[in-house]
């Protein structure tokens, strides 16, 4: 399914977001007509509405305090009501602003995990909570989180399957999350997708990048095996599996060197802590009326301004349809890319082979995360006769960790 490309513009999602923003606003408005400044009101009356379980009103009275506020401990009791709530994607929003943050305590860890667990993901609760000598549960909220907890978690229902169109929209989404910092909001995408799709390899690489990036390695390291479990065993996934092997040996070094304690702080990891062999990601395609093609790549950074990948590639015309899987180097100055390799074509239960050579223009973003990607491919065939196929693709990569 990851193979393809679908093109199609996440418009549900910046709409969902959109209205969501605009109900902040308009509540924080309604509020503040007969409110004081944020930097003069108390969150002991937040509190107050949070254990009377009026969770509208401490909703609303957190935003007042909240929205400019750079206290950590504020902003996750304000993600813990919306959870309350049952606003999930919005107290996501909160997290990652301690994110940005950077600033943590036990407290924070605390609301954290009760986020998670509202939204009944225990596993991830777990990552950031362990109640023991060191870890106290906040002394306003200790006697009632039990019971609100219960009350307020969200109920188990059966998810709705998505469409592949979907599915794809959602990785480009959580993926675009994760490398732009919005980490909290990126988990939940990726564990989505993988109760949809529980046999893609894909989606279990960028959770265990996010969780790494989060300084939990053994969460991490364990959903990377499940991911490297369901890569099929074949020739093509071979070399995805060998990186994704040397990947796997370099989170359990980290583990070695710098193991998970018990009190397990929010914190930061450095981008060059995370991988020794930083990986990218390219999907892209074409659609015309009698013809279209799809193709994306996945490898690593050799250098700097040159990665090896793994292709793989689908087309389809009036007459006739293939599929292709090849290995190519691809090499960046500036704006423009060059990029040559070997590829296999298959058509009809036969194969042959072309030398592939590819030229374009790649936009990257500020952050050097993703860019926008136009290419040219042009394929020579190596057997007598064989014709020369041209093809144009337009796609986006993402970039996981920072280049050497």
């Amino acid at each position: 399914m990851f193979k393809r490309l679908v093109i199609k513009e996440i418009f549900s999602s910046r709409l969902t977001r959109y209205i969501i923003c605009c109900m902040w606003v308009f509540v924080s408005a309604c509020f503040n007509c007969s409110a004081q400044p944020a930097k003069t009101v108390d969150n002991q009356k937040s509190r107050s509405f949070v254990i009377s379980e009026e969770i509208n009103h401490a909703i609303a009275s957190y935003s007042l305090i909240a929205k400019y506020s750079d206290n950590p401990v504020l902003i996750s009791e304000y993600a813990y009501a919306l959870a309350l709530g049952g606003i999930y994607d919005a107290a996501l929003v909160q997290l990652d602003r301690i994110w940005l943050i950077e600033q943590t305590s036990v407290d924070v860890n605390f609301f954290t995990s009760q986020v998670f667990l509202l939204m009944d993901q225990f596993d991830l609760a777990s990552v950031f909570w362990k109640e023991n000598q060191q870890n106290k549960i906040p002394g306003w909220i200790a006697s009632k989180s039990a019971l609100l907890l219960q009350k307020y978690k969200r109920k188990s229902s059966v998810q709705e399957s998505m469409t592949q169109e979907e599915v794809i929209a959602k990785f480009k989404l959580a993926n675009d999350m994760a490398s732009g910092g919005s980490l909290f909001q990126s988990l939940e995408l990726y564990r989505e997708i993988i109760d949809q799709c529980p046999d893609e390899f894909l989606p279990y690489v960028g959770f265990s990048l996010t969780l790494q990036k989060i300084g939990a390695n053994e969460k991490s390291l364990r959903i990377l095996e499940k991911g490297i479990s369901v890569i099929p065993d074949d020739t093509e996934h071979r070399e995805i599996k060998q990186i994704l092997e040397k990947r796997k040996a370099s989170i359990k070094q980290n583990i070695y060197t710098s193991p998970e304690k018990i009190v397990l702080p929010l914190h930061k990891i450095k981008e060059s802590e995370i991988l020794n062999s930083q990986m990218m990601a390219y999907v892209g395609g074409m659609i015309a009326p009698s013809y279209s093609n799809f193709n994306g790549r996945f490898g690593y950074f050799v250098s700097g301004k040159s990665n090896a990948s793994i292709d793989l590639g689908v087309t389809k015309t009036s007459g006739s349809s293939y599929s292709n899987i090849g290995l190519s180097m691809y090499s960046r100055k500036e704006k423009f890319v060059f990029g040559t390799g070997l590829q296999a074509i298959l058509r009809d239960g036969s194969s042959s082979f072309y030398a592939k050579i590819s030229i374009g223009l790649s936009f990257m973003n500020k952050k050097r995360t993703a860019s926008f990607d136009v290419f040219l491919d042009g394929n020579a065939g190596l057997s007598k006769g064989a014709p020369t196929l041209i093809s144009m693709s337009v796609g986006r990569s993402v970039y996981f960790g920072k280049r050497r």
